[in-house]
Parts: structure tokens; sequence; C-alpha cells
């Protein structure tokens, strides 16, 4: 099952108070979210996903394919001033026009103590919710830790649309 969530109601509605905290400490340390581009998001995603011993489905020529088709695919970063770069992002893709699938999300080593695809988290559900996108899809667990850490975020198992 995949873990949704309705944009229907405020993010920080079911979100724990860990996740809220980090949140606020990757914006005092100058982090936003941002678009990005196919190639940075990949980067960091499969970097991301390389590190913690699992693989991505997909390849940068694939999601390269999937924007020229049919044009679903939206990437999203989090951008850290002080660096001058990008140290979390995602790639998502519509799923139908009410649902927006984060097909992969991850941030660079080193940044444990941060967190930032909690802040990226909620830019993509706030962007959800002012786009026409009633539901966030993230994917289905992989492990414990992963799914706790879903459901830390307010996101429920459900079976996608």
């Amino acid at each position: 099952q995949h873990y949704m969530r309705s944009t229907a109601r405020p993010f920080e509605e079911g979100v724990s108070r860990g996740q809220l905290r980090r949140i606020a400490k990757c914006e005092a340390a100058g982090m936003v979210v941002s678009n990005t581009t196919i190639r940075v998001a990949y980067s960091i995603v499969s970097e991301n996903r390389h590190r913690k011993g699992r693989q991505y489905g997909m390849t940068m020529h694939d999601w390269f394919y999937l924007f020229e088709k049919s044009n679903v695919v939206y990437c999203f970063g989090i951008y850290e001033i002080a660096i001058d770069g990008f140290v979390a992002a995602a790639l998502c893709a519509r799923a139908s026009d009410t649902v927006l699938y984060v097909s992969g999300w991850g941030d660079i080593a080193g940044l444990d103590e941060f967190s930032p695809v909690t802040l990226l988290c909620r830019g993509i559900y706030l962007w959800c919710a002012q786009n026409g996108f009633t539901t966030m899809d993230i994917g289905i667990g992989g492990d414990e830790g992963l799914d706790n850490f879903k459901l830390r975020l307010g996101f429920k198992k459900g079976v996608p649309c």
C-alpha cells in the first residue's frame, strides 16, 4: 500500500513535533524550497538511495523521456543559501489530475541532524494544495524506519487511485 495524504487539511495536522522542529531548524539554517532540474534532482535522489543501500528504479533518461513525452514531471529541491547549492530534492509525477506521486526524494550526505526532506515534504504538500492536487502520494514503505518517517509526516497507508 502507498502512503498518501489529503491536501485538504493544514500540513502541520498529524505531523510529529520532532518533524516540525526539523523544519524550523532547516529554515533557520537558510534552507528554502525551490524548483530544480531533473538532472539535479536525479543526482541527489539516486546518490541518497545508493548511500542507503537501496536501488532507484528509474534512470535519468527515463525522467527526461517522461518529461518530453507527457510533461507530467515536477522537480523540487531544498536550496541552502549558505552553500549556494541544493541539499535535497524530489522527483515527482502527476499520477492523475488530483494526485501527485513523489517517486523519490533524498538529501546529500551529512545532513541527518537537519532532515531537509521534511522541509521538502512540506513544500511539495503546500504546492499540491495550491495547484489543484488533492492527494500527495509518497509511495510504498521500504523498511520500518522509512515507514515510521512517513507516518511522522502525517501520511497514512491507502490504495492509490
